[in-house]
């Protein structure tokens, strides 16, 4: 349950202290029940203290991403819940989610997401233990309306667990690296800051930290892009519905390939954040160039299709030129690091020695 606390207009704040406050309490957190409610009292017993658990460690996260600017000020902690700052702004609705600028934002805080390094398990369990507890309790589940029951019947025909191993099986494959992910990026989760909605940048905040957790890139970036398709404004059930035109097209994802990898690869986190391009030349040559940009391409746009498949100069070039654009008057050795002008012989690529940056994007890989 989330309450705005207010002081009244006739009393006086102390120091910084913040008229408004969001009281969080975590009732429902720790009253976590399965779906099934015959399961037995040990399963019963388990949810409760996995609520615990997520309790907890989501308030050491809200904690850290306070700390790092990521995230709302966080002003105090009690065994029921906390006090966060009242953030004046406003939900985006999904038809922004595809506005360029709103976009390339969304792409930055990711991607800072990406870079930071969290104490807590590195291991990608989240995605697959979340869908493991979800089929465990569906396959317990028991209805007696005769309607829901045949509902039930179709939905576990379609072999679940089957459907689930194949999904595992793709995605140990997939050359996706393991970073720390929202795993929840919907424009519901993202603020318009209040008094900033008409500033080129640092207009947007991202809140609802409860899923985060390490997992792939891909599944952050790619489940972020589902979130363009759906309207959870829908009133007849589901209450939500999906419109597929509305997916990214490959111009669209390529944008977020060129900003994410930049950030989450060259920021670091625990510098001043209003220069988010600050970084040395060594970051400019090993990581945006022999990794992101091509991991970023490769893995998530695949099949590309041929009329737009870039070699990595031109991906360089748009980097290079982002970053002059925005941090020129802190980034001195980035700029001296950056490529020379498109349409100059590849001889003189600063990084043509190195045998990864010959090569050009898959084309049409699938």
């Amino acid at each position: 349950m989330l309450f705005q606390c207010s002081l009244p207009d006739t009393l006086a704040t102390v120091g910084d202290e913040p008229r408004k406050v969001l009281l969080r309490l975590y009732g429902a957190i720790l009253k976590m029940r399965s779906c099934n409610k015959e399961g037995s009292e040990q399963a019963q017993k388990d949810n409760e203290f996995q609520g615990a658990e997520a309790m907890v460690l989501e308030s050491v996260m809200f904690a850290i991403l306070a700390e790092r600017s990521l995230g709302p000020k966080l002003f105090g902690i009690f065994p029921q819940g906390r006090l966060e700052q009242f953030i004046p702004s406003r939900r985006l609705d999904t038809e922004e989610l595809s506005l360029p600028d709103i976009s390339a934002e969304i792409a930055e805080k990711m991607a800072r997401f990406h870079g930071m390094k969290m104490p807590f398990n590195k291991e990608p369990k989240w995605l697959f233990g979340t869908m493991e507890k979800y089929l465990n309790q569906v396959l317990r589940i028991k209805f007696t309306g005769e309607s829901k029951v045949k509902q039930l019947h179709k939905f576990l025909s379609y072999n679940l667990p089957l459907e689930l191993e194949n999904l595992r099986s793709l995605l140990e494959s997939t050359p996706s690296p393991v970073v720390f992910c929202h795993n929840d990026c919907q424009e519901g989760n993202i603020l318009l800051l209040e008094g900033r909605e008409n500033s080129e940048n640092q207009k947007l905040m991202l809140i609802d930290f409860e899923y985060s957790s390490y997992n792939y890139r891909g599944f952050d970036i790619g489940n972020h892009f589902c979130e363009w398709m759906y309207d959870y404004n829908y009133e007849k059930y589901p209450l939500f519905r999906a419109n597929i035109l509305k997916y990214p097209t490959r111009k669209q994802q390529a944008e977020v390939a060129l900003w994410a990898p930049w950030f989450s690869s060259c920021c670091s986190v625990h510098r001043p954040l209003s220069c988010p391009g600050l970084c040395d030349s060594s970051d400019w040559r090993i990581s945006p160039v022999g990794i992101s940009p091509q991991e970023a391409l490769y893995s998530i746009l695949q099949p590309l299709p041929k009329p737009w498949v870039e070699d990595e100069y031109v991906v360089l070039q748009k980097l290079a030129g982002w970053r002059e654009g925005h941090c020129a008057h802190l980034c001195q050795p980035c700029r001296a690091a950056a490529p020379p002008a498109l349409g100059g012989p590849a001889a003189r690529h600063p990084f043509s020695r190195d045998p990864r940056l010959v090569r050009t994007f898959p084309r049409g890989r699938g």
